[in-house]
């Protein structure tokens, strides 16, 4: 498929373009169970608070969801231990028999434990209604949450849990992957 028709071309397109010559902090992380992989690249602008970030899911049965997100990040003014972040994300969906796009709106919230130093407990949700949702996609809801402990400097293992649930068109709600997980984290 050439660039023109191709969703996947056109995400990595979108990110070499907007990373280009800008300084960031950049974060993989992997997370896997018995039936999903989940590989997500972040590169933090360390100017501005910008965020972008890539990520594949891949269920063994069901197929994929490509995702390019953009947030801003910051401080919470409420809590001195809380971070988060405000953004969207661009989900290319391509199931057995279904594909499609969709915008989701949402934001991250990060907090640390002072009591144990290096735990923290994070929490993602990104919702894109009808509205935001194109070809065979009706609706989809992105949420994960994970406790995290950092082991290294730069290195966090964690125990998760995620819920990736899609509308089809014609077909029904339902969950390209739904339960726990465990992962690494890496700064670069």
């Amino acid at each position: 498929m050439g660039l023109l028709i191709n969703p996947k071309a056109w995400i990595v397109a979108a990110i070499s373009v907007s990373t280009a010559n800008i300084a960031f902090a950049d974060t993989f992380s992997a997370d896997i169970n018995n039936d999903a992989f989940k590989f997500q690249y972040n590169a933090t602008n360390t100017g501005s608070n910008l965020d972008l970030n890539a990520s594949i899911l891949h269920h063994d049965d069901d197929g994929e969801i490509y995702a390019v997100g953009a947030q801003v990040e910051g401080q919470s003014l409420q809590q001195a231990n809380a971070t988060g972040s405000l953004g969207a994300k661009l989900y290319y969906i391509d199931l057995d028999g279904a594909d499609g796009f969709a915008i989701g709106l949402g934001g991250l919230v990060n907090i640390a434990i002072p009591q144990v130093e290096g735990f923290s407990i994070q929490a993602e949700a990104y919702y894109a209604p009808s509205v935001l949702s194109f070809n065979d996609v009706e609706h989809h809801i992105d949420f994960g949450a994970k406790a995290k402990y950092r082991v290294l400097d730069n290195g966090s293992v964690y125990l998760g849990y995620r819920k990736a649930n899609i509308d089809i068109e014609n077909a029904g709600d339902g969950d390209l992957d739904e339960g726990i997980h465990v992962g690494i984290e890496l700064e670069i």
